[in-house]
């Protein structure tokens, strides 16, 4: 059984600018005193708990503490908002865009996700403080790897329609604990305008 105190994890310190790959668990203890520790991610997931508890990382703050983080991802008109369809329950938004336009960065954290699901086609998930991830889904091209440390606003993907899509958008989400927020209410204002909203023939996304 894997030792919980003396396993290898990723860790993203904030103003570094950069993930750390492999750091023994204990010799963080001591830097964590001097940097905050943003970011814990281990395979293992009683070990990635152990591991952020010890660190100190901000998983449970005040949720209001979160709310001037996010930024939109791509420009462009919501084409399809949070919440139910006849499908099922749509657990993010769709941002309308040409195939290729940039998708960035909705806040700094670690890609933990980077590669192809079923539904979601060619998928970025990306971890940040305060226990949030958010998901940048159907994309043409991932630019970011899992490991990388982004920053806001940074391109990390570009626009594309894989998976179940059949139009050029992007599929967006912020997750927190095992819950799925509406974006709409956690983006900045101005809001976007929201497009005649159909359902497409895509499948309600996981």
């Amino acid at each position: 059984m894997a030792d919980k105190a003396s396993g290898p994890v990723r860790v993203a310190i904030a103003g570094l600018g950069r993930a750390g790959w492999g750091v023994q668990v204990p010799a963080l203890e001591a830097l964590s005193e001097q940097y905050r520790v943003v970011s814990v991610y281990d395979p293992n997931p009683e070990r990635q708990a152990d591991a952020r508890t010890r660190l100190g990382c901000r998983t449970h703050a005040d949720f209001a503490d979160a709310l001037a983080v996010f930024q939109w991802p791509a420009d462009g008109a919501v084409s399809s908002v949070f919440g139910r369809r006849r499908s099922g329950w749509h657990r993010g938004i769709d941002i309308r865009a040409a195939h290729g336009e940039p998708i960035q960065a909705s806040a700094a954290g670690v890609v933990v996700v980077s590669g192809m699901e079923p539904r979601y086609g060619r998928v970025l998930k990306i971890e940040h403080e305060y226990g949030f991830t958010t998901v940048y889904a159907h994309n043409d091209e991932n630019l970011v790897k899992v490991g990388d440390w982004v920053t806001p606003g940074q391109r990390i993907a570009r626009v594309g329609r894989t998976g179940r899509a059949t139009d050029y958008h992007v599929h967006f989400e912020i997750r927190r604990d095992g819950r799925v927020y509406n974006p709409l209410y956690m983006l900045p204002m101005p809001g976007r305008a929201v497009a005649h909203v159909e359902e497409t023939g895509e499948e309600s996304d996981e």
